[in-house]
Parts: structure tokens; sequence; C-alpha cells
């Protein structure tokens, strides 16, 4: 059943590294929007005013804590990994096995990671939605 334990730590690392990668992208885009505006803002008469600015910059935080996550998760199932393959792993779903091991923190921060991957996206969507006269 060693591969059941090496299945679930390929799954978990790559949507790990995939939510990571795109957490930092939006984050950057957004941040460089940011920093657009305020120089524009700063060099010319006509102020670009958006709307929702306190959605923008939860959502550019929102990508970094889902980077943090990301981070916890990553740590954690790195120093999991002996405990991983001791498991005798059986029908239940692999959170069932990872509770009963003490290791139940991995798919709270995978969780947590997603969590904040959406809300953050959904904020910055809302803020291009409220902010698109300006496009």
């Amino acid at each position: 059943m060693a591969e059941v334990a090496s299945d679930l730590i390929t799954n978990i690392e790559g949507y790990q590294q995939l939510l990571t990668t795109l957490s930092l992208g939006i984050a950057a885009g957004a941040f460089a929007l940011i920093i657009q505006v305020l120089f524009h803002n700063a060099s010319d008469a006509k102020k670009v005013n958006l709307h929702w600015k306190w959605g923008l910059v939860a959502g550019v935080a929102g990508h970094l804590f889902s980077v943090l996550a990301g981070i916890a998760t990553k740590s954690a199932l790195v120093s999991s990994v002996p405990a991983l393959h001791k498991i005798d792993w059986g029908e239940a779903s692999a959170t069932t096995y990872l509770q009963a091991a003490g290791l139940g923190h991995i798919p709270l921060f995978a969780a947590g990671q997603v969590t904040l991957f959406v809300l953050g996206t959904a904020l910055l969507f809302a803020v291009l939605v409220r902010n698109v006269r300006l496009l």
C-alpha cells in the first residue's frame, strides 16, 4: 500500500504547486495594477478612480495568504512522509486515515489554500466587474 501514500503525496503536492503558482501570478498582476494606477494618478490631471479599492487590496492579501497556506501544506506534507508510508490504507477516504494518524492538519492546510484562493479570486473578479467602465 506504499503506492497509496506516494499517490496521495503527489496529488496534494501537485495541487499545492498549481494554486501557489496561480496565486502568485494573480497577486503580482493585481499589485502591478495598483502601482500603475498610483503612478498614473501622481502624474496625470485626469485621475483614475477605482471603486472598491478595499476589494483589490483584500484580493491580493487573500492570494498571498493562499501562498502561505500552500507553504504550510508543503511543509506538513514533507515532514509527514514517513508517517504517511506507515499508514495501513484501506477503503475509507484519505482524510479519515490522515486524521486517525494525527495528520489532520494536512487536509486542513490544503483546504485553507483552496478557500483563500477562491475568495481572493472572487474579490478581484468583483472589483473587475465594478470597474469595467474604466476599460
